[in-house]
């Protein structure tokens, strides 16, 4: 017998021809203490219910170290089927163990959830508590104004002073001159409140400019509206020339470039071609 027979043998059991049946009787001959052949030729007389069956049985046996490999190879299906009931009790209690932690997870979540929708509701009542106040005297002035329209009362004296407007307009009149005034004189106090601070800010920052110290551009501060012959030197630049054309004053922007061929005599070609293109329009 070669090896690789041998190999095949072993790895299929259940499969053994006679003529390897035969070769494994000449192998327990040559070799009488293989215990691999003895338990190979008693596997092959019970999956064929040989006669020879009991005889080969015992004699394996008898050269066997450990007879539970000769039980387990003769009787396969046994110890499978115990393999498999305990791998399904096994895969049984996995899944109910996965089960358990899963519904405790969403038990936890929904509880999160739950909490987080609680803390919600809380921050909108607070919110609507708080806008019910302004949205109430919002109300009341409407139904201020709504009720001079419709019912006109006497006009006040503009001569009363300023800080009595207030506390009339609270007494109750519906008097609407009276709360226009009153409201322009208010929005007065914030807007010059408003400047002060401004102003007090830029003082104690000494890197910000005021508002009147502020330095516009060369661009935002020429007067285009001078005559080209009282155009300053500093003037006279490409970028004037520029702006001009944009605004379609052809004729100064013209002037300037003519003007920039007396000054660069050098770029006499360039602004010449920039002079035809202006003269062409």
């Amino acid at each position: 017998m070669d090896k690789r027979t041998f190999e095949k043998i072993i790895t299929t059991p259940s499969e053994i021809s006679s003529e390897e049946a035969v070769l494994l009787e000449e192998l327990i001959q040559e070799f009488p203490y293989c215990q691999m052949a003895h338990l190979l030729i008693a596997n092959e007389s019970y999956q064929k219910k040989s006669m020879h069956y009991p005889k080969k049985l015992r004699k394996a046996s008898t050269y066997v170290l450990d007879r539970t490999v000769l039980h387990s190879l003769l009787n396969p299906k046994e110890i499978n089927s115990d393999l498999i009931e305990a791998k399904e009790d096994l895969i049984e209690k996995k899944i109910v163990e996965e089960d358990i932690s899963n519904l405790s997870l969403a038990n936890k979540e929904n509880i999160q959830l739950l909490s987080e929708l609680e803390a919600n509701i809380r921050d909108l009542k607070s919110k609507k508590e708080a806008f019910s106040l302004p949205q109430k005297l919002v109300n009341e002035s409407h139904t201020l104004l709504i009720t001079h329209v419709y019912k006109p009362k006497e006009l006040l004296n503009d001569s009363k002073p300023e800080s009595r407007l207030g506390e009339e307009l609270i007494g109750g009149t519906n008097n609407l001159d009276l709360l226009i005034k009153y409201f322009q004189h208010q929005n007065k106090v914030v807007s010059n409140d408003q400047d002060k601070i401004i102003d007090l800010f830029i003082n104690t920052q000494p890197k910000i400019s005021s508002r009147s110290g502020l330095n516009l551009t060369e661009s935002e501060n020429v007067d285009l509206s001078i005559p080209s012959s009282e155009l300053k030197s500093e003037l006279i630049t490409e970028n004037f020339a520029l702006i001009l054309t944009k605004q379609n004053k052809i004729e100064k922007a013209i002037e300037v470039y003519k003007k920039l061929l007396l000054k660069y005599p050098d770029k006499s070609a360039y602004f010449g071609a920039k002079l035809n293109e202006l003269e062409s329009r």
